[in-house]
């Protein structure tokens, strides 16, 4: 399972979580992992801008996949000001089309080309 939150304060600022467990480390042994970061006005305002560019409002809430899965890729995206939660996504195993993009706005590699996943259209 991999979680990302993406948080907005009022002063600019960003935080950005990244947490994973063994699925996306492929080791059944390693412990879940969480990368929290802060980022100043002027990074938050580069940060906001790449938000913008993954085209959110236009994605599914729960992106499903409906065939036989063994072992799939979770994954979820919040994002949130201060107060509270503004947009919540989620999939197992099928990502919208701008999920490397995604990715990578969260500090993660994309997914290797020879990964088996789906990409929604």
């Amino acid at each position: 399972m991999t979680e990302m939150t993406i948080r907005f304060f009022e002063d600019g600022t960003v935080s950005r979580t990244t947490a994973f467990s063994h699925a996306e480390s492929r080791d059944p042994w390693t412990l879940p992992k969480t990368k929290h970061e802060r980022f100043d006005s002027e990074e938050g305002m580069v940060l906001y801008q790449r938000l913008l560019s993954l085209n959110t409002p236009t994605w599914k809430k729960y992106y499903r996949h409906f065939g036989q899965i063994m072992d799939g890729t979770e994954w979820s995206l919040t994002i949130a000001n201060q107060q509270r939660v503004r947009c919540e996504y989620g999939g197992d195993m099928i990502f919208p089309p701008e999920w490397n993009e995604t990715r990578t706005l969260f500090g993660l590699e994309p997914l290797p080309s020879n990964y088996e996943y789906i990409l929604s259209d």
